[in-house]
């Protein structure tokens, strides 16, 4: 009987050691693919954010553009009526300079 008693309790032995290596065991296969799932959901969220950022930066882009060609006929409006001015003062400003080079020499 004390040797039944004492196989039954190395087979309990066993089986308990048994289930603490399979517990082990599917605990770290767990961990393995929470991990996997975590790395998984980081690379789908910057995926994620780096599309939203390119549409942002996208749609900024074509704001300021839209912006630039509807200022686009104002400006060329400006640069002509600067150019314009600065034809009609032309020939002042080459009068102006042959006078001075006239009476004052090439100083």
């Amino acid at each position: 009987m004390p040797q039944e008693l004492f196989q039954a309790v190395h087979h309990a032995e066993e089986a308990a050691d048994q289930i603490v290596q399979d517990a082990q065991h599917r605990s770290r296969e767990l961990i393995k693919e929470t991990e996997a799932e975590i790395k998984a959901e980081d690379r789908k969220a910057a995926l994620a954010h780096r599309t939203q950022y390119q549409k942002i930066i996208d749609d900024r882009r074509q704001a300021v553009e839209k912006r630039l060609e509807d200022a686009r006929p104002q400006v060329l409006k400006t640069q002509q009526e600067t150019l314009d001015a600065a034809r009609t003062k032309l020939d002042q400003v080459s009068q102006m300079i042959f006078e001075r080079i006239w009476n004052d020499g090439n100083r």
